[in-house]
């Protein structure tokens, strides 16, 4: 597939295919990588299945805070 840079602002971007957007289920954000010349998009799902995990945190105890809530931290 050949893609052409389109200007956006000060910048350039490239337009990906919607049936590219759907066969990865349309993700909100990207991972963008530069290996040996080549630019790789990863999908980002860091924040997929978080209020499962959070649920199973909270099931094994390991929801506690790490630092005390009085603390104010723009005063260290």
């Amino acid at each position: 597939m050949t893609c052409n840079l389109v200007p956006i602002g000060t910048s350039k971007g490239i337009r990906l295919p919607a049936s590219i957007l759907k066969a990865l289920e349309y993700p909100e954000s990207f991972q963008l990588l530069f290996e040996n010349k080549r630019i790789i998009l990863q999908p980002e799902n860091s924040r997929k299945n978080w209020a499962n995990s959070f649920k199973e945190m909270a099931k094994n105890g390991d929801d506690r805070l790490l630092i005390d809530d009085s603390i104010d931290l723009e005063l260290l």
